[in-house]
């Protein structure tokens, strides 16, 4: 399910995914950002925060800031340098997956 960014899909908040990290965690549709208050610990509560974001299309938002790059009115929210990293880590992903053993790349 999805988060209500393209209306086509049904959305839910229920949440599907967790990302965490050392400092912090974040549920993924509902957008809530887990974390102590304070250095971590596990004698300490987690507090919780659901993160704000505005209602729009995103697909119409990245062309609309393709457009403004294009223009020169706007630097790209994402680099070519970005853009290449991504690409090696999915590569990498694949060819772990194909060889079934870890792949590492610099």
């Amino acid at each position: 399910m999805t988060s209500g960014e393209n209306p086509v899909y049904p959305a839910t908040t229920q949440a599907c995914y967790l990302i965490g990290g050392s400092q912090a965690a974040l549920s993924v549709p509902d957008l809530t950002l887990w974390r102590h208050d304070g250095p971590p610990s596990w004698l300490s509560p987690v507090q919780r925060q659901t993160i704000a974001v505005d209602d729009i299309d995103p697909l119409e938002a990245q062309i609309r800031q393709f457009v403004a790059v294009i223009r020169g009115e706007e630097p790209p929210l994402v680099s070519g340098e970005d853009g290449l990293c991504t690409l090696r880590v999915v590569q990498a992903i694949a060819q772990s997956g194909v060889i079934g053993e870890t792949v590492t790349f610099s």
